[in-house]
């Protein structure tokens, strides 16, 4: 790589500014343009930077639009936890047996000094602090960095958590911007996703709750001792009534999204009710569809589903979607958003990856 103190284009060391990168370096826009297409290769699109009340965080060094894959990793470590007698100690020898590089770089990570203090975290992994430091440090950055590895693909799958270099830099919010994904040819490697268009500079963030829960609920979830996290984001700083209607919202989707389909819809009373029941949970979904893109596409999937049992049984039925129901997903899919709904399902799982496209084509047939 050419010195960051001359043009990586031209060689001037006359007004050089680094790319955000910190992998080049120009003397002006048209050498940066000029030399895009070589530099495009090795420009990463996020930086490690400090964040104000974070620490470490990833931040984006362009314009990131929605459904780019922003980058993949493999796992610096891999726990099987279906395994009964999974055993702290055993883990901790084979962590020692990695590469000293590997090894640095986990040990890198937040580590949350302290959580050995919780007894029940303590007691429930039989760690003994003082006479096994190192082994209770691994097992701190562990805990407070792995993530359940990847969509279920096949029941024969394996139970895993896995602690990513990368990934584990991503900081909370509950109005995040990525997803992570996983694809059935590479189970262990792991795909981060724009959500959303990012901006140039603008900081990645994840849902570490990933469920709808309530502002109560994810603030449990979030002040656990390996985290501590005091989440400030647009939904958690919204005043006591939109939280309240926020929450209710959750509630409502969640609800649905409980429910077993299958079983509601025995018979054509029951499929018409559970079809406008359905139909209301996704406006409601629409209505906060930031939050609630992992449940969209599949209470998409669902209501095309059912309305597509409903329109093969032609007379034999009588149904008409709800007028307020109508009005909203028309202003949202178009005058035929019923008929739109399939593709509807696959556009928005395909933001989120393979996972959920996966998903949806195996329940929905979308």
């Amino acid at each position: 790589m050419a010195s960051l103190s001359s043009c990586s284009t031209c060689g001037s060391t006359t007004s050089v500014k680094q790319c955000s990168c910190g992998q080049a370096a120009y003397c002006g826009k048209a050498c940066q343009v000029k030399d895009w297409r070589r530099h495009k290769q090795e420009c990463s699109m996020v930086v490690v930077k400090e964040i104000d009340g974070k620490g470490k965080g990833l931040v984006a060094t362009r314009k990131i639009p929605a459904g780019m894959v922003i980058f993949a990793e493999d796992p610096l470590f891999v726990i099987n936890t279906s395994e009964a007698n999974m055993k702290v100690q055993e883990e901790f020898e084979r962590f020692e047996n990695l590469d000293g590089n590997l090894k640095e770089e986990f040990l890198a990570l937040f580590d949350p000094v302290g959580l050995e203090l919780d007894e029940s975290w303590e007691k429930s992994y039989n760690l003994d602090v003082r006479k096994k430091p190192q082994v209770t440090k691994f097992w701190r950055i562990y805990s407070a960095n792995a993530i359940e590895v990847g969509f279920k693909f096949n029941n024969e799958q394996d139970d895993l958590s896995a602690v990513y270099k990368l990934f584990s830099r991503i900081n909370h919010a509950c109005f995040s911007n990525v997803n992570p994904d996983w694809k059935p040819e590479n189970p262990l490697q792991i795909e981060i996703r724009a959500a959303t268009t990012i901006k140039k500079g603008e900081e990645l963030t994840v849902d570490y709750v990933g469920e709808l829960l309530t502002w109560q609920e994810r603030m449990v979830r979030l002040n656990q001792l390996k985290w501590s996290i005091r989440c400030q984001c647009r939904v958690c700083s919204l005043s006591e009534e939109e939280r309240d209607r926020n929450n209710e919202l959750r509630n409502f989707i969640h609800f649905h999204l409980d429910v077993n389909v299958m079983e509601q819809c025995v018979n054509p009373l029951g499929l018409i009710k559970t079809l406008n029941d359905h139909l209301q949970a996704l406006v409601a979904c629409y209505s906060i569809e930031h939050e609630a893109r992992i449940a969209l596409p599949l209470l998409l999937g669902r209501c095309s589903f059912m309305y597509l049992v409903v329109k093969s049984l032609g007379n034999r039925i009588s149904w008409q979607c709800p007028t307020d129901v109508k009005t909203k997903l028309k202003g949202r899919l178009g005058p035929n958003f019923l008929e739109a709904l399939k593709s509807e399902t696959r556009v928005r799982a395909e933001v989120l990856g393979k996972g959920m496209v996966e998903i949806v084509k195996d329940r929905y047939d979308c």
